[in-house]
């Protein structure tokens, strides 16, 4: 096994981050090695917490503190008041795993990322990376866009109603988005009620398939601005995710995933903890979706038919 830690990659600015791609070859017998890619962004320019240990002294009995500095002035303390290297979670989002040609997880947008490659075969069975590489778009789309869907309970195997949400945050220059591309488990269908801020909006379907739909409307670009619409679709497993991305029309090869979260109020039972993209079924159904079963002639032998009865 093998790890590939890419530079820190500065993009000069927040920016939306577009589908990784990369292109590998196996060395050897392909089923026998792997390559694995990750990736995580961040808001500051490492995801390492540098920190002091700053004693204050027996005399004054209080506990040492830990103070973040620099890379520079850490490396330059003696080694007993250097606390232990540890991730910047506050700053820096955990590695998320991306498919080749896909957009990834991680929190979006950033300046800041980093790529890890992880390589599994062994001394004459491997993989070979020659390039990895993204398209970014600066300014992004927006600085947050968070969406929900309500109701997140409803039966398996019946027809149901949803409402969709979108919640746009800017914090600086944006793009706005124009289209939005919804995953489905089936068809969906009657996509209606279209609505920016409480007022209906001019839109159009832009395809309809088993596994996502897409709309098109107005810019959005407003601080705080919301889109909803409403649509009907047959819920058949158990824990449906709805996941979404965003697009604007003059930049087509660089969307912005939706992260789940509160977007709107659509009535009594939607708390904003719960607020998110999954649909989930009743308990009392879980293991329980089986169709109706029918009982066909005897196959068992022997059965009197004289075939293979001896």
């Amino acid at each position: 096994q093998a790890t590939y830690l890419s530079d820190l990659i500065d993009l000069g600015d927040r920016a939306t981050v577009g589908p990784v791609r990369w292109v590998e070859k196996a060395v050897g017998r392909e089923d026998l090695s792997q390559l694995s890619v990750r990736i995580r962004t961040g808001i500051d320019s490492t995801p390492i917490l540098y920190r002091q240990i700053v004693r204050g002294g027996a005399s004054t009995g209080q506990a040492p503190e830990l103070r973040e500095i620099t890379p520079l002035h850490y490396f330059a303390l003696d080694r007993v008041d250097r606390a232990p290297l540890t991730e910047d979670t506050a700053n820096w989002s955990p590695w998320f795993s991306v498919e080749s040609g896909q957009l990834s997880r991680a929190p979006n947008p950033r300046r800041y990322l980093q790529l890890r490659l992880d390589f599994t075969g062994g001394l004459f069975v491997t993989r070979a990376a020659d390039r990895v590489e993204f398209d970014f778009l600066q300014p992004p789309l927006a600085d947050t866009l968070r969406a929900e869907i309500f109701p997140r309970l409803a039966e398996a195997e019946k027809p149901a109603t949803f409402r969709y949400a979108v919640l746009l945050k800017r914090a600086g220059p944006i793009r706005g988005y124009d289209r939005l591309e919804v995953d489905t488990i089936i068809e969906a269908d009657n996509i209606r009620e279209v609505k920016l801020a409480g007022m209906p909006t001019d839109f159009s379907v832009d395809f309809i398939r088993p596994d996502a739909f897409g709309l098109s409307f107005p810019l959005i670009d407003a601080d705080n601005a919301v889109l909803e619409f409403t649509f009907d679709l047959p819920i058949f497993r158990f824990g449906s995710t709805f996941s979404g991305r965003a697009y604007n029309s003059d930049f087509a090869d660089v969307p912005q995933v939706l992260q789940p979260g509160n977007a709107l109020v659509f009535g009594p039972g939607d708390t904003d903890v719960k607020s998110s993209l999954s649909v989930e079924i009743p308990k009392n159904q879980i293991g329980k979706l089986v169709g109706e079963i029918s009982s066909g002639p005897r196959v068992f032998t022997p059965n009197g038919d004289g075939i293979n009865d001896s």
